[in-house]
């Protein structure tokens, strides 16, 4: 019985495929992801009541997309954050053990906490205006996990303090405006369901 031999250029159809994303790191290095200082991350993320959040989800997932050629949808994924949250810190978090980065959290934990409170902001009036009040206090939690995975997604850049996008910049300012009316919207709402203003 004759042993074919494989050249180079013969494809194994016992060997493992090899995902696009594993070759295109080989390629290219690490994994393009969004830049932003974590000062800059915080406070536009408080300021805009959350707002800055959904961009923040959708540079991260565009630059995925542009860099992997996965077919995914990187608005509705900063939309609907809650079905994407997982997956986002996963990717960060298996990128920078990738690239030797130290993580210092837990993707899955860190994910499920930030889940539950855009759950509890979501249906507390719902339950108590005064348990509404106090959600308005999430912000910062929620602000301060994703500096967290922010710092990791830096680090991966090669860029620790987000110096390539520190800045406030005129667009910021306007949503900061936009943020601020929200705001404004939001304690009146609760302080309204709460009786403590009244028509």
């Amino acid at each position: 019985m004759s042993t074919a031999t494989l050249t180079p250029d013969t494809h194994n159809p016992y060997e493992t495929p090899k995902a696009d994303l594993i070759e295109r790191r080989t390629k290219e290095g690490a994994l393009p992801l969004f830049v932003v200082s974590t000062n800059k991350l915080l406070l536009m993320y408080i300021l805009t009541a959350g707002l800055y959040g959904v961009v923040w989800y959708y540079q991260h997932y565009r630059a995925i997309k542009q860099s992997t050629g996965e077919s995914l949808w990187p608005v509705a994924r900063a939309i609907f954050v809650v079905f994407f949250t997982h997956n986002l810190f996963k990717r960060i978090h298996n990128e920078a053990t990738a690239q030797q980065v130290n993580v210092g959290w837990n993707h899955s934990m860190l994910a499920t906490v930030l889940v539950g409170i855009y759950l509890i902001s979501y249906v507390a009036g719902e339950i108590s205006p005064w348990l509404y009040l106090a959600s308005l206090a999430l912000y910062i939690v929620m602000a301060a996990i994703l500096v967290k995975v922010q710092k990791t997604a830096n680090a991966i850049q090669n860029d620790e303090h987000g110096s390539h996008n520190s800045r406030i910049t005129l667009l910021n300012v306007f949503w900061i405006i936009v943020g601020l009316f929200l705001w404004l919207g939001l304690v009146t709402q609760a302080l309204f369901l709460s009786g403590v203003i009244t028509l």
